[in-house]
């Protein structure tokens, strides 16, 4: 798709998505087995691209957020601030409190 479109904010949300998918591995349990670092990479330049196309996609800021999960509690801050910049577009986005929740628990940070 992003061939067919590469000015196309969905197109890179879409490729996003499909590689961050790739990406974890998923044992018969249905539990994550493992994370393929290269996989998120490229679900990560995906979605940059597509916030960047379309800075008003609160979806492209949630996906791209929830995306940097892959990457430990090291890139906490920059999900919290993608998350925050979807709930700003988006104040009614469905998923975006709980998340900013999650990684500000995980991260300790707290009273914000």
């Amino acid at each position: 798709a992003v061939a067919l479109a590469p000015r196309s904010a969905d197109a890179y949300l879409q490729l996003g998505s499909r590689l961050e998918l790739a990406s974890q591995a998923v044992n018969t349990a249905g539990v994550l087995a493992e994370t393929r670092p290269a996989q998120a990479a490229e679900a990560e330049l995906a979605y940059r691209m597509a916030v960047r196309l379309d800075p008003t996609n609160a979806e492209g800021f949630y996906q791209f957020g929830m995306s940097l999960r892959a990457f430990g509690p090291s890139r906490s801050a920059e999900a919290v601030a993608l998350l925050e910049t979807a709930a700003i577009i988006e104040p009614d986005h469905a998923g975006v409190a709980s998340t900013v929740g999650y990684y500000m628990l995980a991260s300790g940070a707290s009273g914000r």
